[in-house]
């Protein structure tokens, strides 16, 4: 089998003139966990690549540099050995520890993510250490999501029950509560916190709005609640209101953009929920 994969390398290197190894393809990542150590943090994920090769890859030592935007982030160890048939797919449990300057510089993340893994591969099968320098572009939600369903759950960050304050012919006076539980072993803080209202779940035709005047700084290990004063200006209901009120029930739409941010790193949330109001009991459903 051995000397099986030695051919096809042999013949994909002299005779087809093309690269006798074809990069591993990322192709996503899950269960990325961070914890604080020292100075920096550690960050754990499982990465799963595929093999685009007509033969397995198999390394004793791996030696991979991150970059992310031309900075370096740090050097990542696998935890498990790599060993990937061809054709086929792998997970790599890894561990990332961040260069400690990264978080004394500012990083803003957008839609999507220039990745560079940069290293040598010592493959048992070449008589030559393999070099390699790869370009991912991620989508900024490929990363966030695991990171955000594993580590900042939605029940860490809640809307709560929403009090209709008062009604008259012009405006609904509405207020709505955010709580959020930090459950990380650092401080966060929180930079935005947007609160509209819409008559549809097409979320068109904002009704009201209300924003965080300043930032707000969460404790490790602590929670808070956000309390929201909304305007609604009732003309901008239109027949959908007096339609509500005869049927003794009236539905709209409340949005919760959040976004934290932590040495500089910052995550956005978001929260859609439908609120059922009967005018005549000023009864409130919040519809999970």
């Amino acid at each position: 089998k051995l000397f099986f994969n030695f051919l096809i390398i042999t013949f994909c290197f002299f005779n087809l003139g093309c690269k006798p190894i074809k990069d591993p393809k990322l192709i996503s990542l899950k269960n990325i966990k961070i914890q604080p150590k020292g100075d920096t943090y550690i960050i754990n994920s499982d990465v799963i690549i595929y093999n685009p090769n007509v033969f397995p890859l198999s390394s004793k030592k791996v030696n991979i540099d991150l970059f992310f935007e031309e900075n370096f982030i740090g050097n990542i160890r696998l935890l498990n050995d790599f060993n990937i048939n061809k054709l086929d797919t792998l997970i790599l449990k890894s561990e990332l520890k961040l260069e400690p300057k990264i978080l004394s510089k500012p990083i803003s993340i957008g839609d999507t993510l220039n990745i560079r893994a940069k290293g040598i591969a010592k493959a048992p099968m070449l008589f030559f250490d393999y070099k390699f320098d790869i370009n991912y572009k991620l989508l900024s939600s490929d990363l966030l999501y695991p990171l955000v369903n594993e580590n900042l759950n939605e029940s860490d960050f809640r809307l709560e029950i929403t009090k209709i304050k008062n009604i008259n012919l012009s405006k609904i006076d509405m207020l709505s509560n955010v709580n959020f539980k930090n459950n990380f072993d650092f401080d966060y803080l929180i930079k935005k916190l947007d609160i509209k209202i819409f008559p549809s779940k097409e979320l068109e035709k904002e009704l009201g709005k209300s924003s965080l005047k300043k930032p707000i700084l969460i404790k490790k290990r602590s929670e808070i609640n956000i309390e929201n004063n909304i305007s609604l200006e009732t003309k901008k209901f239109g027949f959908s209101l007096v339609k509500g009120i005869f049927k003794k029930k009236y539905s709209f739409f409340i949005t919760a953009d959040a976004l934290i941010e932590f040495n500089q790193i910052q995550i956005p949330l978001k929260i859609i929920r439908q609120i059922n109001y009967n005018p005549i009991t000023k009864e409130i459903n919040i519809q999970e």
